[in-house]
């Protein structure tokens, strides 16, 4: 996880969670690139584009779930689109 004080702008971070497979009950963890565009300390906000869609303001607690490496989650899938 990622401490909100130390998010750059034109840093990639990482978002992983679990995600459904298909049209299936199955699950599996999914990794998602982030690109941090701008950074507003004073409101605790930061610009991002997810998945190479349009930029957006994520809030703090969204932003501190992200991940600066890709493998610190529980399963070892790599990132799409690296």
């Amino acid at each position: 996880m990622v401490a909100f004080s130390r998010i750059k702008p034109g840093e990639t971070l990482y978002d992983c969670h679990m995600t459904r497979i298909g049209n299936t009950s199955m699950r599996r963890m999914g990794t998602w690139l982030v690109k941090v565009l701008e950074v507003y300390p004073e409101k605790q906000t930061a610009l991002v584009s997810w998945n190479g869609n349009r930029a957006e303001v994520w809030g703090l607690s969204r932003m501190q779930k992200l991940r600066r490496n890709p493998l610190d989650s529980k399963t070892k899938s790599p990132p799409y689109g690296a």
